[in-house]
């Protein structure tokens, strides 16, 4: 198997490894980069994680917000969305599976761009044994978003729709399920949020 092949699987298949509760919002993409890092370091795959670490920070430089560090590329796609509102790759971030309860007939969108089907997209250009040594734009983002997405995949609400007679269109992974809730950590309440919005606060 060529080299960059198994730098990106080897780094694929450890951020898979990462338990889910782990990875909600900014500090769970953290710590799925930070885990993925610190396991292909005790593998003895440093040189494989230094050529990943040099291919996500390249042109950096054009991504003021981004953090300078591997960890900190895990969150460049957000960053993309919520800071330069570039919202092209929206539906890369999630995969909306359905779960069916009640038996209400529904026939779920079919979404070719989702987080499934970027990461495959990822893997098939960044392992292209022909380019291996070469460092380009679209390499460097393809491996951030790769590196964000596998850390939304472990989130349920990026991974799953709710169908019933309610949803009959699916809840778009908790979006359309809205809830009261106070918190106690800052004394405030929060009326009518969305499933996925509770764990940023």
């Amino acid at each position: 198997m060529k080299r960059d092949t198994v730098m990106i699987r080897a780094f694929f298949f450890v951020c898979l490894s990462v338990h889910a509760s782990l990875a909600w919002w900014e500090f769970g993409h953290v710590m799925v980069a930070r885990i993925a890092y610190e396991d292909l370091a005790a593998n003895n795959l440093t040189s494989i994680l230094d050529e990943a670490v040099d291919l996500a920070l390249f042109g950096a430089e054009l991504s003021p917000n981004m953090t300078k560090t591997f960890e900190g590329v895990s969150l460049w796609a957000d960053d993309m969305k919520s800071m330069q509102s570039i919202h092209i790759w929206d539906t890369w971030h999630f995969i909306d599976l359905p779960i069916l309860q009640d038996g209400t007939p529904v026939t779920p969108e079919n979404n070719p761009n989702n987080a499934l089907e970027m990461i495959q997209d990822a893997l098939t250009v960044l392992t292209q044994p022909e380019t291996r040594t070469v460092k380009t734009i679209e390499k460097a983002s393809l491996l951030r978003f790769l590196i964000h997405i596998v850390g939304d995949i472990h989130q349920p609400l990026h991974t799953a729709a709710y169908y019933s007679q309610q949803y009959k269109k699916g809840d778009q992974g908790g979006n359309y399920i809205k809830i009261t809730w106070e918190a106690s950590h800052t004394a405030v309440s929060y009326t009518h949020l969305t499933l996925p919005t509770i764990y940023s606060v």
